[in-house]
């Protein structure tokens, strides 16, 4: 039905042209509706006259005019739709900038670019404040570096100006001055004291800084060592031979006494105990006077109290001992167990009427005399002393480094020593102070007055090709060898 519809108008539209055509009518002022549905084509003409169409209306009117009024479109019945009026579209530019069409609001490039630099000066100021923050921090930390050391060259300056001053004033008869130049050269620019000790006899043969050898205690540090081997073989609490483990390394008492092991000396010191300690040590000398023959000796001091107990028997805390009770001491090592008294020989009438006077006697067996000679031999030839160069001369010794008390960033080093054990002559105690002071430094004072008196004839070294130990001969008497166990 639809179809014969669209037929009958399609007729009809080309009668009325034809009409239009003779009679003068005009076609875009009839209006036929089909019923039907029209296509957008369709109703494009109809709402769309055309140029073409104006013009034949204006000739249609000139026509009607000549010949009459032209007839009225015949209705048919059914009403015509008028062309919907389309809303002109929006530009895409219009819609962007419609605060309807987005929330956000697309910027200039210009201002884009502003908010970038804004954001690039941001950065780089916050970056410029961290630098500046640092560099200040920096050069705090600078100056306070550079205050800390004048401190420390104004400490060690005021105590080699004191050394030197004091040496000066030392009393020089009964010096041995070959032996004094040569401690002297040895001692150099640092602050200190050495004590040259016969270990046979205990004569005095040179006291450089005789007011600190005498009348300043010094905390032994890991020179107390020594009477802690002592304590532990002479109790019986300890097998020097064998070896204690402490993390992934283990220790006899000689590798002990040359690396100087600090946990091996505080284990064997919690099994002696303080009472038993303090007893090792007035026997040896310490906390009184060894009454030798220069004014303003100091008895030292012993600990007084079990505070930082393992620290006592690897660091000496809480003892204060003087050059000359540790040179006394290590001569009683040296030959046997005997204290000498030490004696300046000042006069030919001192020298004369010498005799050795014996202050008191250490209970050393020849087997815990070897084992200690033996950790001191080892302790120069490869240990804690080895920069001692003194190796070859057959030197035993031990160091000692710690905390100095007497200046605030000051240290102590401390080296005591004898050389040739088969037949010991020669002790020298060294004790240094200030902010670069360790036991090595102190042990290279040490070999070169041995080796300076080498040199000269004064020594006979040991011959030796490979690290000396204690033994013994045939007969049983003590020897140095360099064989193995």
């Amino acid at each position: 039905m639809q179809q014969t519809n669209h037929t009958f108008s399609r007729v009809a539209v080309s009668w009325l042209m034809l009409l239009g055509l003779v009679f003068g009518f005009q076609p875009g002022t009839l209006a036929i509706s089909t019923g039907g549905t029209k296509s957008k084509g369709s109703k494009a003409k109809a709402s769309a006259p055309s140029k073409k169409s104006s013009a034949s209306k204006s000739s249609t009117s000139t026509r009607s005019g000549t010949r009459g009024k032209s007839a009225p479109a015949r209705p048919t019945g059914r009403s015509t739709k008028a062309p919907a009026k389309t809303a002109p579209a929006k530009s895409k530019s219009a819609s962007a900038s419609s605060p309807r069409s987005s929330k956000s609001k697309t910027l200039p490039t210009s201002s884009r670019a502003g908010k970038k630099a804004v954001a690039s000066k941001s950065t780089v100021s916050r970056k410029n404040s961290r630098a500046a923050r640092i560099a200040a921090r920096r050069e705090a930390e600078r100056r306070a570096a550079a205050a800390r050391l004048a401190r420390i060259r104004a400490v060690d300056n005021g105590l080699l100006a004191s050394t030197q001053n004091q040496i000066e004033s030392d009393d020089l008869s009964g010096e041995n001055l070959h032996i004094r130049q040569l401690a002297l050269e040895a001692l150099g620019d640092n602050p200190g004291t050495v004590v040259v000790m016969d270990a046979n006899s205990g004569r005095v043969l040179s006291m450089v800084n005789q007011a600190w050898a005498v009348s300043r205690p010094f905390k032994p540090c890991s020179t107390i060592k020594l009477l802690t081997s002592l304590a532990a073989l002479r109790e019986g609490i300890a097998d020097p031979d064998t070896p204690l483990a402490f993390g992934r390394t283990q220790f006899t008492m000689t590798q002990a006494l040359a690396r100087s092991n600090n946990e091996y000396f505080q284990d064997l010191g919690e099994q002696i105990g303080l009472d038993r300690m303090l007893a090792y040590a007035r026997e040896a000398g310490f906390g009184q006077p060894t009454e030798v023959n220069v004014p303003g000796e100091s008895n030292g001091y012993l600990p007084t109290s079990a505070n930082n107990l393992r620290r006592i028997f690897s660091h000496g805390d809480g003892f204060g001992i003087t050059a000359v009770q540790l040179a006394a001491f290590t001569a009683a090592i040296a030959n046997g167990g005997t204290v000498y008294k030490p004696q300046v020989l000042r006069t030919q009438d001192d020298l004369k009427n010498f005799k050795p006077e014996v202050a008191s006697t250490i209970s050393i067996p020849e087997p815990v005399r070897a084992k200690l000679i033996e950790g001191m031999l080892a302790a120069v030839d490869h240990g804690t002393a080895r920069r001692s160069n003194a190796a070859n001369l057959a030197v035993a010794g031990k160091t000692g480094s710690c905390d100095c008390y007497c200046a605030q960033g000051t240290k102590l080093g401390l080296f005591t020593s004898f050389i040739n054990p088969v037949d010991p002559s020669l002790v020298i105690s060294v004790i240094t102070t200030g902010s670069r002071q360790r036991g090595s430094l102190a042990s290279i004072v040490a070999g070169n007055i041995y080796n300076g008196l080498a040199e000269t004839g004064r020594l006979t070294a040991a011959p030796r090709s490979a690290p000396l130990r204690v033994g013994r001969d045939a007969k049983g008497n003590l020897m140095l060898t360099n064989q193995p166990k």
